[in-house]
Parts: structure tokens; sequence; C-alpha cells
């Protein structure tokens, strides 16, 4: 897929790049050696100012007393920020944003810390994946007066309100959810609470790529134009010092904070002006999951991508990032990236592979609905012709029935944690698939028609992406010429007709909205002949490949009943349906 044409309103900002020789001098481990104790030695000196300053307003203030390491969270010297103010927000005003040309550049202040308030704390127990309208609602109330600081873990009552809710809602809700952290981990909102405290780039960058979140989410045209005024603002400064750190960098080994702030303002390279419709939104239960819906529709800016994947380069690769969570959330732009545009993801899977289902005590029961899927799921590929594609096959398979418990709520149900972790490992592995444009055998038109209908499958049901990025249409494609290509080769002479018959039906469900519907609906007709004419019929022999009645059923009928309709043969008179299949031959299975 193209990248998009960024707004002429808001031009690209100008990354600057390490050059190759920069790239090459992370193998050298003397200069990795002295940028990391360079790095460390600042860091050591920043903490040590911040503690003479702390302890200087203890004595002011007649305060003693010990203060905990996770408790030590201070905004950066008040010379480093600036933020757009709202008029009257010292006495809980209207929320309305000045002019650019009257906004005010306000200091943040050193604050004592406060114990963490247990009121008004929405977003610590909110869904990991909230809809719009509940993030709107949610902000909307948040921003009316309010005497009490909700992000009181940095003392920071001066901050605008509009702010204050944005970095709250951030680290508690928005990164987290972007990272698929555990319910109830809150180890990567203390992560980026610190990072936003040391570093002002990875601050600024936060700040911008959750107020665009909200302001692309909100119906509310108060808390819209709140969001935009903090993007506009925060997004330009933390390009500006991130340019600055890359110009320091002189070949060094960048920090992890340089990383967190290079994944926010990436996330913030976002053109359409709304979250997409619901019509174009999957109704999979993972649809919605790490905010796909919303990330999956950014501009893919080739500036971006190349900055960001060159930082990760410097520090060796992923397993460079000292970070975990950090290394996950590149990992997951980079898999984004890589199904948004068709390439190979850059950099290996690095999570070993954890069954969702077993027999075992503690794990998911196997109650009769899930021992039939398991039984015929994925039973009609040629494991001899899809040797290599078989492992990722068994993969769909368990989530396939995994996403089937959660539906049905079998108990216990599968945790969405685990769910989107396994998504993840599949929609990896299914683009890691190598594109056989021109296959020279029929085993190679198998495999391309495999690949294809499988990510068509994953487009609907595991790693969904709204419709109006084009990702779908271009799979549909890539499956429609690798089914000519099966043609070329008589694939359903030589065993493979209810294969082509699965593959075929996945690409009509995929294309029903697309102009290759009808193409579809051609092959189709032409494969059900006189075997398949009840839906029910067909319905078994797809069981036995990857299929999910809960999403494929009602448009499977669908365009079963127009293959049917224009089919050239005559329709079979009420009640004998079962007699023209039985003298039709026996049934592919």
């Amino acid at each position: 897929m193209p990248f998009d044409r960024p707004n002429a309103a808001d031009p690209a900002p100008d990354f600057r790049f390490v050059d190759d020789g920069a790239l090459q001098s992370v193998k050298t481990k003397h200069s990795e050696t002295a940028a990391r104790r360079a790095h460390a030695a600042r860091v050591a000196h920043q903490r040590r100012r911040e503690r003479q300053q702390r302890e200087q307003e203890t004595t002011l203030t007649g305060k003693r007393g010990s203060v905990s390491e996770s408790e030590t969270l201070y905004l950066s010297p008040k010379s480093e920020f600036s933020f757009v103010q709202e008029v009257g927000d010292e006495d809980a005003g209207s929320g309305q944003i000045e002019s650019s040309t009257k906004q005010q550049v306000r200091q943040i202040r050193h604050l004592p810390v406060r114990p963490a308030n247990p009121v008004n704390r929405d977003f610590a127990v909110a869904q990991r994946t909230p809809s719009p309208a509940y993030t709107g609602a949610i902000l909307d109330r948040w921003l009316d007066p309010i005497t009490i600081d909700p992000f009181n873990q940095f003392g920071a009552e001066c901050l605008p309100r509009a702010l204050r809710h944005t970095l709250d809602y951030a680290f508690d809700v928005y990164w987290p959810a972007n990272v698929n952290s555990a319910p109830g981990d809150r180890s990567y909102s203390l992560i980026l609470r610190r990072g936003a405290a040391l570093y002002p780039h990875a601050f600024h960058g936060l700040v911008a790529s959750a107020a665009m979140f909200l302001q692309r989410s909100t119906q509310d045209r108060k808390v819209a134009l709140a969001c935009s005024a903090l993007v506009k603002t925060n997004r330009e400064k933390a390009i500006q010092l991130i340019n600055e750190e890359l110009d320091q960098l002189q070949g060094g080994v960048p920090s992890d904070d340089l990383v967190m702030a290079m994944v926010a303002v990436a996330r913030g390279s976002v053109a359409r002006a709304r979250v997409p419709p619901v019509s174009s939104i999957s109704k999979s239960p993972l649809a919605r999951a790490q905010n796909l819906h919303f990330y999956s529709t950014q501009s893919l800016d080739p500036g971006y991508i190349k900055a960001f994947f060159g930082i990760i380069d410097l520090k060796g690769g992923l397993t460079g990032v000292e970070t975990p969570s950090l290394a996950t959330l590149a990992e997951f732009f980079d898999l984004t990236v890589s199904t948004l545009t068709g390439q190979q993801p850059k950099y290996d899977w690095r999570h070993p592979r954890q069954p969702l289902l077993t027999f075992e005590i503690g794990g998911l029961i196997i109650d009769p609905i899930s021992v039939m899927l398991l039984k015929d799921l994925g039973s009609g590929f040629d494991r001899n012709v899809l040797v290599g594609i078989y492992p990722t096959l068994s993969m769909i398979c368990e989530l396939v029935i995994a996403l089937d418990r959660l539906v049905r709520k079998a108990v216990p149900e599968p945790a969405m944690h685990d769910l989107v972790h396994a998504r993840n490992a599949i929609q990896h592995a299914l683009c890691r698939i190598q594109r056989l444009v021109n296959p020279v055998s029929l085993e190679q038109a198998i495999q391309e028609t495999t690949r294809a209908a499988l990510l068509c499958f994953s487009d609907m049901v595991i790693f969904p992406i709204p419709t109006i990025t084009g990702v779908r249409l271009r799979l549909v494609t890539e499956l429609y010429a690798s089914l000519c290509a099966c043609e070329a080769f008589e694939a359903w002479r030589q065993g493979f007709e209810g294969f082509k018959i699965w593959a075929t039906t996945i690409g009509a469900i995929a294309a029903i909205n697309l102009p290759l519907k009808s193409s579809f609906i051609d092959m189709l007709k032409m494969l059900l002949y006189m075997r398949y004419w009840a839906w029910e019929d067909l319905k078994v022999q797809l069981m036995n490949f990857i299929w999910w009645d809960h999403l494929c059923d009602e448009l499977g009928q669908t365009v079963h009943g127009e293959a049917i309709r224009i089919a050239s043969f005559p329709s079979p008179p009420p009640g004998n349906q079962q007699t023209l299949l039985s003298h039709s031959g026996p049934s592919d299975t």
C-alpha cells in the first residue's frame, strides 16, 4: 500500500537520520560501552540535582522523612517545557483555548509528591480498549470544574486541566493498552511516568500521541479543541528535542528514552480526521485490541519509519532495547507497518509459543464444542504441501477455538491478554511467508493460495484492519491471482477441490464490498455445481479448513446464495436437495 501523502497544512517534520557509518559503529564494543557510561552519568547527575532540590524544599517546609523510589516522580526543570494554557484554568473556567496569538507559556515548578488519590480512578478499572463513546464521556466529565488533581503522582496542580487529564489517560489506559499489558500490571505505567519526568522529548511525545487519540475519538468540540492544541505544541517540541539528541549521538548507542519518544511521535503521525466508521471495523473481539482500529489508519510517513528503525538498528535490534515493554511496543509497530505495506517484518519474533489450549489442570477446559472444532479445523490441508505453513495453521486453529470459547462465555474464558499475544504471533508468522507471484508448479500455487487466504481470514478475524486502508483489496487481489494459478494447474482434478472451494469462499466473503466480488462469485458457482446446493453441506466442507461461524456464517450464506442464483444449472425442487447431492459423487473431506 502506498504511503499516505502528508497534510499540506501540517508539513512533515524534518527528521535527521544517522548515516551508514554511524550504523556500523554499533558493532564497536568500545563505543557502545562509552556511550552507555556517558548516558548513565547524565542520568545520575540529573537525579542528584533533583535530590538536592527536594532536600532544599523539605528544609524550607519543615517536612522531613524518607520517600520510596517509586514515589520520587518529579517533572524535569521548568525551562524545558511549555504548554498551551486554558483561559480561566486557575479557577476552573470554561475550558476554551486561547488563540495562537494569545497562547501563554506556563512554567512547571517542582511540587511535593502527594500520596496516590483513590478518587476518580476511572481509567484504572477501565477496559483496555475503550470505545470512542466511552472515551468521550469520561474525558468530558473530567473536563468539568474539579477540585482534585487526577495527576497527583506528579503533584502537577499548576498544569492546565486538559493536559493533566491527557497525561493521566495516557499513562493509565492508552499506552498500557498499546503494549497489551496484563490486567492489573502497572509496571509499564510507572516506566512511562518516570520517562516523562526525566526526559522532555519522551514527555512531549507521550502527550501528543495520547491527545491525538482523544481528539479523534471524542465527539465533544471543546475536548477536541483542547486536544488539538496539545497535539500541535507538544508534537513540534518532541520532534525538535528528538532531532537535537540525534545530532548529539555521533555514532553512540541511543537510550531507551529516545526509543520511547520515537515510538510516541510515530504513533502520532495520523492524517485522517476521525476514527474509522464502525461499518469498516470488524466485529471480531480482536478488532480494537491495542487500539488496532485506530493505528492501522494512520499515515505511514517514510521519514517516521526510517527514523524509528534507524534508532532500533543503532541499539542492535530489539534485543538491544533494555525495557521489555518498549521492545514489545516497537515490535507491534513493526508488525503494523508490515501488515499495511505488504512487506515482511523487519525483526524476528522474540517470544516463545504459548499454547492457548491445554488439557492440563489450570488450562482451558476442552468442552464438547471445542473438541469438535479441534478435530475438524485444519484437517483438510495437505501437510506434505504445506510443511512450512503448518505450524502457523495449528496456531490459527487454537486461536479460533479460544475466540469461540470467548464469545460463548465458556468457563473458564480465555484471557484477552493471551489472545492478543497469540494473534500478534500469528500475524507476524503470516507476514513472514514469502509471496510467490508467479507459481511454477501446483504445489507453489497451493502454498500461495493458502498464504493469501489465511491473510484474508486474518484481516477479518485475527488482525482486522479497517477496509478504508485498502489492505483487504490488496489481499483479495493476491488471492484471486493465486486461485487463477490453481485453475491453470487443474487443482480440482488432483484432489484439491475442497481446498479451492474453501479459499474461493473466503475470498468472496472478504471481497463482499469490493470490486472483485463478482469475480469470486463467478468462480464459486463453477465449483459448487450440483454438489453443494445446501449451505449446511458446504459448511461441513469449509469447517475442515479455517473457519469461524461467529463471523463467517452469515456472510458465507450470502455469497453462497448469490452463487446459486446465478448458476446455469436449474435449482433443485424443494425437498430434493439430498437426492441431487447423492448422485453427484462422494464429497471431498
